[in-house]
């Protein structure tokens, strides 16, 4: 059995074509408000051994090229920072997520385990939510790691 992954086609009621020009914000759209206190545990999350962001990453805009190591294989990098998430999709096709992030359009989120696929869906939708802006890495138009401010 072939699997075939399918793609959301229409926006959203509420998101007009800026979703995909870049275009600046609308009058009243919600603007990023810093963190009110730094969380401490970053010596927790080296003692365990797993992966664990940093605080606060350093913009990035644009892309670089990046190789895995040993395989020769290269991937283009893109941070999208404080971005909105206009919309998120998912369908009844297994590890089948997408946000819709603004001013850069559709993108998929990360399948390669449910438990990776849930928590990238959790903050999508939770800045989908409460408008709050993000900051997203995507690879080869997949995200894979999105920081909720």
């Amino acid at each position: 059995m072939t699997e075939t992954a399918s793609a959301p086609k229409q926006l959203p009621p509420s998101v007009t074509e800026r979703a995909t020009d870049g275009a600046a914000p609308p009058p009243g759209a919600p603007t990023r408000t810093a963190p009110q206190a730094q969380i401490a545990g970053t010596a927790e999350s080296s003692r365990t051994g797993r992966s664990a962001p940093s605080l606060l990453p350093s913009p990035r805009t644009g892309t670089e090229a990046v190789t895995a190591a040993g395989v020769g294989v290269t991937a283009t990098t893109t941070w999208h920072t404080d971005k909105v998430v206009a919309a998120t999709w998912s369908d009844i096709n297994p590890r089948n997520a997408w946000a819709l992030i603004d001013g850069v359009g559709w993108r998929k989120l990360f399948p390669g385990s449910d438990g990776a696929l849930m928590s990238l869906a959790f903050l999508a939708g939770q800045a989908r939510q409460t408008g709050h802006h993000i900051t997203a890495r995507e690879e080869d138009g997949v995200i894979n790691e999105i920081y909720l401010w």
